[in-house]
């Protein structure tokens, strides 16, 4: 490749359209291999316009290849989703190591819609300083009526992001409200409800039914949504708690919660389902009850939970919600219903999870009562049925919170990373360096401290649930020293599970490695969603192996992730329910809950509104939201919808399991497959799966 300016011709692509079952791409391609490696800069971007232009990935994009067979994928130059005209993006850096070869392509895919691309270039010189590479608009409507323009530039070192008002009002979203209106609305669980989100004729006539396990919980929404010239204030809601026939109140409980709007912030790429890309603002945190304003041309939303306690009586319940002005004007009166099953979900959890929460992140924002902020934490992701955990922990996990834990239904605990003690100063220890730990004297100091306290827990009963971890996503330079090191933690510790995320599983999946007793490094794998072979973690569990799988920057759309908060709701709970059952997982792990960022904002004034400007959503890769399911608020800590929809997963796992055992897998395999077949190839219809909810509901009282 010679030190020019290369330039692919403009072309045109013909309309497709993806699906579920098969991932259909359009677009242009072109490799182009250096004459000798070098450090020269890349700048690459082109012209496109659009129609209806929905997909993961919308953009010029390049995989730049070093010259030592290393790789960086995925350096993209986006364009806006939708419909629009000829836009301009483009991308510039420089690289870190020799560059070998660079594949650039065009296209628009795992979506649907039309694109045309035209002077797509690759240059090898870097832009003028201050040079626009890309600019969006977006609205930021209901906060205030403007629009905003999204620049990405080049400072002359990196592509960096700026926002500012607009000079004008283009983006227009349309309001069907009419003058001086206020309506409430009913929305289910799993629908993402933004506040430029108004009610269709269909949307005023739902009415929430939910159907419950005994000792579940289900969600739904009321949504407020008022006209461009009308607004409410100091709006709260009435619950009138569901009764039976008789008169006799829903043993459980109802509560009300508000909803949270952050700010999408630059880089965002929208999931090709969800929010229109010109839409600023999205619902996640959970907000204690309190009033609320709704908006002019805006719709705010409410968060209703049902909880059937242990007891309940079986049976259908109907209840109101009732939404009031803060002049005590009547808005609006929603009914409900509640049918409570038989079937009752165990006070100890069945599916085996690992969400992490970490210290680290808590105690900047909270650095007088930290403590007290990670028991409310704790409780929170109990009341989810999730188990609070840590694998990355380099100290031993206190004893009382394991004792806490376990009274609350947890089944698993990570004691300690096999790791060296972070740095003072250090927020976590994502990994240890081979020469820190594959020593003789690093393992008598780490068996030394780990030993008493297995002791203490076995005589406190704690022990049944204990497991250490060790090796995060290691590669195989690690294997050798970790199958030795293995082999002197079951000499030691011979009722100690150890848990690996190494990339050992992921190599068996891939067909890279053969399972062998040379590669058992670990009591528990734990690979990626991705790449997990059911198949394959047979294989595992035939030498007396769990195989667990996690989520994190990956998969990607099509298939179904949670980890990125521009994904369906709906997809966090399938991950952790239906799926996870389906492909016989032993266990789920998410890699962190805490993901906090410092700065103004970092903390949630969740009483004075429900709009946070200036909270950090962005995430590592362009995964925002990633690693944040708990929200630090102004004196507590607060769940979100995300975690409510990856509790309802894990709440369907355990009714799966239960029907499993009363009534055979194929019988439950063959409901569950009528809207999940794979993890790629499923419903994110929330009535379908409300269909499987009561198929096998039916099944279990069938026994």
């Amino acid at each position: 490749m010679k030190r020019a300016l290369l330039v692919v011709l403009a072309a045109v692509l013909s309309p497709w359209v993806a699906s579920a079952a098969k991932t259909v791409c359009g677009g242009l391609v072109q490799e182009f291999k250096y004459d000798a490696p070098d450090r020269a800069p890349i700048h690459f971007g082109g012209w496109s316009r659009a129609e209806g232009a929905q997909g993961h990935d919308y953009c010029v994009f390049a995989d730049i290849y070093y010259a030592d067979g290393s790789a960086l994928w995925a350096q993209k130059a986006d364009f806006t989703r939708g419909t629009h005209d000829w836009e301009y993006s483009a991308y510039a850096m420089v690289p870190q190591k020799p560059v070998a070869k660079i594949k650039l392509y065009a296209f628009l895919r795992d979506g649907s819609g039309k694109a045309a691309f035209r002077d797509v270039f690759l240059k090898r010189e870097l832009p003028p300083k201050g040079t626009v590479l890309s600019s969006r608009r977006f609205t930021n409507r209901p906060f205030t009526q403007d629009d905003i323009l999204c620049e990405r530039f080049w400072d002359g070192r990196r592509a960096s992001h700026r926002e500012r008002i607009a000079p004008d009002v283009q983006v227009r979203i349309a309001n069907p409200l009419g003058p001086g209106e206020v309506t409430a609305w009913i929305a289910d669980s799993t629908r993402r409800v933004t506040p430029l989100t108004f009610p269709d004729a269909a949307d005023r006539k739902a009415v929430a039914e939910l159907e419950l396990a005994r000792g579940e919980r289900e969600s739904f929404q009321v949504i407020l949504s008022a006209g461009d010239d009308a607004e409410r204030v100091g709006v709260v809601l009435e619950i009138e708690p569901p009764k039976d026939g008789m008169g006799q109140a829903l043993k459980g409980g109802v509560k009300w919660e508000r909803q949270g709007y952050l700010a999408r912030r630059p880089p965002y790429k929208p999931h090709p389902l969800e929010a229109s890309s010109y839409e600023k603002w999205l619902p996640d945190p959970l907000l204690p009850a309190a009033p609320f304003r709704v908006r002019k041309g805006g719709s705010q939303g409410t968060w209703i939970t049902v909880h059937a306690d242990p007891g309940a009586a079986p049976g259908l319940y109907l209840g109101k919600v009732r939404a009031v002005a803060g002049d005590g004007a009547p808005i609006a009166e929603l009914p409900f219903s509640v049918r409570v099953r038989k079937l009752a979900l165990p006070a100890t959890f069945g599916l085996k999870t690992s969400f992490s929460y970490m210290d680290g992140f808590t105690q900047p924002l909270y650095p007088d009562d930290w403590n007290a902020r990670r028991r409310e934490a704790h409780d929170i992701l109990l009341d989810h049925r999730l188990n609070p955990d840590d694998i990355t922990r380099t100290d031993l996990t206190r004893i009382e919170d394991i004792a806490h834990m376990k009274s609350r239904g947890a089944n698993a605990w990570n004691l300690v990373q096999i790791a060296p003690p972070k740095k003072p100063n250090a927020r976590w220890l994502c990994r240890p360096r081979a020469e820190d730990v594959f020593t003789p004297e690093f393992y008598a100091a780490f068996t030394n401290r780990l030993a008493p306290h297995v002791a203490a827990l076995k005589a406190r009963n704690l022990f049944d649930g204990a497991y250490i971890y060790g090796f995060d996503e290691c590669e195989g330079e690690f294997y050798s020293g970790m199958r030795k090191m293995y082999l002197q933690l079951k000499r030691d510790f011979p009722d100690l599970p150890v848990m690996t995320t190494a990339r050992t599983f992921n190599d068996f999946c891939k067909g890279l490695r053969k399972v062998s007793d040379d590669l058992i490094v670990a009591d528990w794998f734990c690979g990626s969603m991705g790449t997990y072979r059911a198949e394959t973690a047979d294989a595992v569990r035939q030498r007396g192996c769990k195989a667990w799988w996690y989520t994190s920057l990956g998969p990607t759309h099509p298939k179904m992730n949670f980890a990125n908060w521009e994904y369906p709701f709906i997809e966090g709970r399938l991950v952790l329910g239906c799926c996870t059952w389906l492909y016989r997982t032993d266990g789920f792990l998410f890699w962190h809950c805490n993901n906090w960022k410092g700065g103004r904002g970092a903390l949630l004034d969740f009483f004075s509104d429900t709009f946070f400007p200036e909270f950090n959503t962005y995430g590592s890769q362009g995964c925002p939201g990633d690693g944040v399911f708990l929200y630090p608020g102004q004196g507590r800590i607060l769940p979100s919808i995300r975690l409510a929809n990856i509790r309802d997963g894990e709440e369907d796992w355990e009714c799966l399991h239960i029907a499993e055992l009363k009534a055979g897998r194929d019988a439950v395999e063959r409901i569950v497959r009528t809207a999940v077949r794979s993890k790629q190839d499923f419903s994110r219809s929330y009535t379908d799966l409300q269909a499987v909810r009561r198929r096998i509901f039916d099944l279990v009282d069938e026994q």
